[in-house]
């Protein structure tokens, strides 16, 4: 499912790495889906950095 709407955002010229970024970086309101959808497109030590874990 994810793949599918990361393929769908792409479809439409968006990057998907900045909003699970910004998902992650949300504090206690993090989705739980979001860790995982950047993990699996996103660059480990770029995102280490961004969402302060």
């Amino acid at each position: 499912m994810r793949a599918c709407a990361r393929w769908v955002l792409r479809q439409a010229g968006s990057d998907p790495v900045p909003l699970y970024r910004a998902a992650c970086a949300a504090g206690d309101s993090v989705p739980s889906d979001a860790p995982l959808g950047l993990a699996e497109c996103g660059d480990r030590a770029q995102d280490a950095l961004c969402c302060g874990r």
